[in-house]
């Protein structure tokens, strides 16, 4: 044999031997279950020592009682057996039309048709052609499918679900990055879409006391449109690149007129304008966005003041600033430093604690703990609470609001629960395990969907981030709570959250 052949036939075996390989390799991965590398089969085991045997048990821990479900276990039939559970809407990853993977976050549950039953809307992927869902509340099923919209812009508006027309008649808004779409709640047809009007949304009484009119923020541009979709004014912050980065805009009546004022939010920005797009105030000291904007009468003097984090978020430096909402002028600051706070992440503004004058704040660092602190920045108690994201309602029916909050992370023992002002907790439930993707490659998945395998609880709807309000009249909240994993492409469950009756 020649040199040359036998070099030849080395390189054939060798390319044999590598594609043998290789082939072993991708059948032991299409084998794997999803996760079962190291650090995925770390998140996977997590707490998971506290998961029952059976479907469910009510468990105890040093706070009080916690409800912990077996994920592994439970069906879609036994969640109406779950304490505290009142409708459970499982939805597949990949569910239907293929790419289109179901988003837990950006949905709503409202009563858009007077019969006294909630109606359930969801968005369908983050890429282009996805679409807007109405489910009936009893089986889940699809009523009507818009049609294919542009790619989801974020989900910081969730799918607001408003009467635009003040006549009774609903309409889904839904921010891409293809405009802002208005859709007919009754029938999924298109009424209108901006297609300039990029980014995230707020609804309110901006132009008038009858209708509702649209603000997008697009960068640094805010744009109004009326209920038609004409636009009204546009007010542009000349902020751009990462000066304009953003997570919150809000929108209250502060001063009793009937018209709504906005409160947007950016990296190097907080301001104040009329309804109109007339400037009240604009703090432009801003050194990091925060991740709240609220307002109330945090003081007790009979006015409304808004309430923002100066350098929040990952730089959790603070101050917390309560301003009188027309001028921006500072009438107090809330200092969170000295908790050793390590991400500022969200608050819920209440009178949770009835002895003290005014509001409390109860403020949650990303993770780890809730602080509750009164109206002049008091520490009054500490719990070691793994929230993300916090919210506000009257969970026992007893007339005052509590504090819920949403967990973050991987099996999270207390995925949900609900604090008292005097830092009781009166509800908690975990999820074990917590839910993950189906996709056959850890890689391939993060690659395609960026997932993160952390499983998420948060305040659903368009405005719960601040308020879980009563749907039925029964005089409890009814917390709208999806959660899955954070990213697309995960089994995933939007719950409708109550507490039951002593008797039930």
């Amino acid at each position: 044999m020649r040199r040359t052949d036998f070099f030849l036939l080395t390189i054939i075996v060798v390319i044999s031997a590598a594609s043998s390989v290789t082939a072993e390799v991708r059948e032991s991965s299409a084998r794997r279950a999803p996760g079962e590398d190291t650090g995925a089969l770390h998140h996977r085991e997590a707490n998971m020592h506290l998961c029952p045997e059976g479907k469910w048990a009510l468990g105890e821990d040093k706070w009080g009682k916690i409800v912990r479900v077996n994920m592994l276990k439970i069906t879609a039939a036994d969640w109406a057996q779950i304490p505290g559970v009142k409708k459970a809407w499982p939805m597949k990853g990949f569910e239907g039309v293929e790419g289109m993977a179901f988003h837990p976050v950006i949905s709503e549950v409202k009563d858009v048709d007077g019969d006294g039953k909630p109606d359930i809307f969801r968005c369908r992927s983050e890429h282009p052609g996805a679409r807007i869902e109405r489910l009936r509340y009893d089986d889940g099923s699809v009523v009507w499918e818009s049609e294919p919209l542009g790619a989801l812009h974020g989900d910081e508006s969730r799918l607001p679900v408003f009467d635009l027309h003040g006549a009774g008649r609903f309409s889904v808004l839904h921010a891409t990055k293809d405009g802002t779409w208005c859709i007919n709640a009754d029938t999924g047809k298109t009424e209108w879409a901006a297609r300039d009007g990029r980014g995230d949304i707020i609804v309110g009484h901006f132009l008038d006391k009858k209708t509702q009119a649209v603000v997008v923020r697009d960068g640094g541009v805010l744009r109004c449109y009326d209920h038609a979709g004409k636009k009204a004014w546009t007010h542009d912050t000349k902020l751009r690149g990462g000066a304009a980065y953003a997570h919150e805009m809000g929108r209250c009546d502060v001063d009793g007129d009937g018209l709504d004022e906005i409160f947007p939010n950016w990296q190097k920005l907080t301001m104040g304008l009329r309804g109109d797009g007339t400037v009240l105030w604009e703090d432009r000291t801003q050194r990091h966005h925060s991740d709240f904007v609220d307002y109330g009468d945090v003081d007790g003097d009979g006015n409304i003041e808004v309430i923002y984090d100066h350098e929040g978020c990952s730089a959790a430096k603070g101050p917390i600033y309560v301003v009188e909402p027309l001028t921006g002028k500072i009438k107090a600051r809330i200092d969170y430093r000295k908790q050793g706070v390590r991400h500022a992440q969200n608050i819920a503004l209440g009178n949770f604690e009835k002895a003290d004058k005014g509001l409390e704040i109860a403020f949650c660092e990303k993770g780890r703990n809730i602080y509750l602190f009164d109206a002049g920045g008091k520490l009054v108690w500490k719990r070691p609470v793994p929230a993300s994201l916090l919210s506000k309602g009257d969970w026992d029916g007893d007339g005052d609001e509590e504090i819920l909050a949403f967990g973050l992370g991987a099996n999270v023992d207390g995925m949900f629960s609900v604090w008292d002002g005097d830092g009781t907790r009166l509800y908690a439930i975990s999820f074990l395990p917590s839910p993950y993707h189906r996709m056959p490659d850890d890689k391939q998945y993060r690659k395609n969907f960026g997932g993160s395998w952390r499983a998420h609880a948060m305040p659903g709807g368009h405005e719960g981030i601040r308020r879980q309000v009563d749907l039925d009249g029964n005089g409890r909240a009814d917390v709208i709570m999806p959660f899955g994993e954070w990213h697309w492409g995960s089994d995933s469950i939007l719950f409708l959250m109550e507490e039951r009756p002593k008797s039930d």
